[in-house]
């Protein structure tokens, strides 16, 4: 699914918490297709943990983290791209 995404254009990533991808995906090898895809974080409950999970691990070895998000009344994505 994330290959016929990247082909039209759309930006694809993994949406999850480290801990909950582990449980549910565990390690993804370098022969997947999501290996490379970026991982979009879960799990801050402020802006300030949102930040600091910019440079936290990724959910697969080859991606990055792209974007945090955060609640507080609302969800709230942060960029770590920039």
């Amino acid at each position: 699914m994330t290959d016929y995404f990247t082909s039209i254009g759309a930006q694809t990533g993994l949406y999850s918490t480290g801990s909950q991808w582990s449980r549910i995906a565990g390690t993804v090898p370098s022969s997947s297709n999501l290996y490379a895809v970026d991982s979009w974080l879960a799990g801050a409950t402020n802006l300030t943990s949102a930040k600091r999970l910019c440079s936290a691990g990724t959910l697969t070895a080859g991606g990055r983290v792209s974007i945090a998000q955060y609640r507080s009344s609302f969800d709230y994505d942060y960029s770590c791209i920039g």
